[in-house]
């Protein structure tokens, strides 16, 4: 009798340990949790993979990764007071290394979810778009861009530099591209060095009276005639998105045909389009719809149309049900018109009476956010004012 009843004890030791261990690591779990759902931020644009592995009585090991030293603080110092013993295993990006930054080569670089070609195009960066490299993976190099988007690029498609090779680009005369699509060539057999599109940026190393001499990131050196271009740090300090030169941007782009991830003239999605024509105009926008829905000043919906102003976002949700989440965003332009990339970028109406009428949008229509008049806030950002140009 007395063997069974040590038996009966032990099991229930055995079983009281592991539901106090259940009890803590759902704890710990909640805790990761809320920093992760609540503080971290949008994973489009923060890095916070952290989970925790149980090591002992009320000891975990943290592992993963993060881009945020203070969250990564935070959540020590809160597992600590919620009385657990935390071990850090936690990788701090960005990796140390000589080379934490990079310019893009290509006219138009994918950028993917996964470091493979077969993963979801996500984005594109175009040639002379300055990059923080994150880590790095075989061929592949994990970056943010300068509107904090989050992707991986082929190495290829990357010049790496040091903290002193940026500033060193920072500073080196440079033009924009400004025409839709132009080639760069050869300044003695005229052949093509490669393709540029509006957007890219060059470094200038001789000018005469109709040419340039400019030098690409990876340091090809191409001809390019000056009527493609503008001088960056005039363009820099004077663009800025008035109605005209939205409207303007926006109507050059007509007819490109829709390219999941696409952000320049050779394909381009809906807030890739968005986010080029505002970005042409000396605005960095949020990448994605439902990021871009998140910033600017809310404009009141309802059948005056005369609220809604040039270079106003219209934004779209998946369907007509409440908190239906976003899914595509278009340009106003005036008189209930919209310029949106919908299978090709094209000009649609809010009003059923219209010829272009869009009914499928119009259903499931939104929201209406203004982007002028609110640079310099949350996902606003003027070139000129940002640290990497």
């Amino acid at each position: 009798m007395k063997t069974i009843s040590i038996l009966k004890y032990s099991i229930f030791l055995t079983m009281a340990f592991i539901i106090t261990g259940c009890a803590q690591k759902d704890q710990t779990r909640h805790i990761i949790e809320h920093f992760r759902q609540d503080l971290a931020g949008d994973p489009r644009e923060n890095v916070f993979e952290i989970e925790a592995e149980k090591s002992g009585n009320k000891s975990f090991i943290l592992r993963g990764e993060t881009d945020n030293p203070a969250l990564k603080k935070a959540l020590i110092d809160s597992l600590a007071s919620h009385g657990f013993s935390v071990a850090d295993s936690v990788l701090l990006l960005p990796e140390q290394t000589e080379y934490p930054w990079g310019i893009v080569t290509l006219s138009t670089a994918n950028l993917r979810r996964e470091p493979r070609h077969r993963a979801e195009l996500v984005s594109q960066a175009l040639m002379g778009t300055p990059v923080k490299i994150l880590k790095k993976h075989r061929n592949w190099s994990f970056i943010q861009t300068p509107d904090k988007y989050l992707s991986w690029i082929e190495n290829a498609a990357l010049q790496p530099l040091s903290e002193e090779q940026l500033t060193q680009w920072q500073k080196a005369p440079k033009v924009i591209i400004t025409s839709p699509f132009v080639i760069l060539t050869d300044s003695l057999s005229h052949l093509a060095v490669s393709d540029a599109v509006a957007g890219c940026i060059l470094e200038v190393i001789a000018s005469s009276s109709v040419m340039l001499q400019v030098k690409l990131p990876d340091g090809r050196k191409a001809m390019i005639a000056k009527e493609h271009v503008r001088d960056f740090e005039d363009w820099k300090q004077n663009a800025g998105p008035t109605p005209e030169n939205l409207l303007a941007t926006a109507q050059q782009m007509k007819g490109i045909p829709y390219l999941w991830g696409g952000t320049s003239n050779k394909g381009i999605d809906c807030s890739g389009y968005t986010k080029t024509i505002y970005f042409m105009n000396g605005i960095i926008l949020a990448r994605d719809a439902s990021l871009q829905v998140r910033h600017g000043e809310n404009i009141p919906m309802g059948k005056d149309s005369n609220l809604y102003q040039t270079g106003d976002l219209l934004f779209f949700s998946a369907s007509s049900e409440k908190d239906s989440p976003i899914i595509h965003v278009a340009m106003y332009m005036d008189n209930n018109k919209f310029i949106h990339a919908s299978g090709r970028v094209r000009i649609n109406s809010l009003h059923p009476q219209d010829d272009d009428y869009d009914e499928s949008n119009a259903s499931r229509f939104a929201s209406v956010k203004r982007i002028m008049g609110k640079e310099n806030t949350p996902g606003i950002i003027p070139v000129k004012n940002h640290p990497w140009y």
